[in-house]
């Protein structure tokens, strides 16, 4: 009785060792398969292409945080308005369209960047981009793009920027 169970226990601790250390190898092995990655691969870039959507990146990445941050004030204004009470229609209007007009900066940027990578491809690399990118079904930029364009066709006055 006493061997079956330090037999089972021997397993037990083997088997649980032999997870632990399977598991962050897996982690690491999938930590450099980004997205973005499997995309680049796809494409067959250039070093001179790599290197310029390398440097939008940067940039981008710079020119976001400054509209996420201008979001979060804005955010922040509108907690502080309905904290305040009593505030009046035109008040609450005003911070709805601030928050709405940094977050149409934010997806403007978003466009912008990715039409900048766009811009530096072949035609062909321009297919799979297209393909891989725009076109994943609902919820797609594509798709989201046009249910924009559909929004401001049946309410004109909505994005007055």
């Amino acid at each position: 009785m006493k061997k079956s169970s330090l037999i089972a226990g021997i397993i037990v601790v083997v088997l649980i060792a032999a997870a632990v250390n399977f598991y962050p190898q897996q982690r690491e092995k999938n930590r450099g398969e980004s997205p973005r990655g499997r995309m680049f691969e796809k494409l067959d870039l250039t070093q001179d292409q790599k290197d310029k959507i390398e440097q939008f990146s940067i940039t981008h990445q710079k020119e976001m945080i400054d509209l996420r941050a201008d979001l979060q004030k804005k955010r922040l204004d509108m907690r502080e308005l309905v904290r305040k009470g009593n505030f009046s229609r035109s008040d609450f209007l005003n911070i709805v369209n601030e928050l709405n007009g940094a977050r149409d900066k934010i997806a403007t940027a978003k466009a912008n960047h990715m039409m900048d990578i766009y811009s530096l491809l072949t035609d062909q690399q321009k297919k799979i981009f297209s393909e891989m990118h725009m076109m994943k079904g609902p919820g797609c930029m594509m798709d989201k793009m046009m249910k924009k364009k559909q929004m401001m066709r049946m309410h004109p006055g909505m994005n007055s920027n």
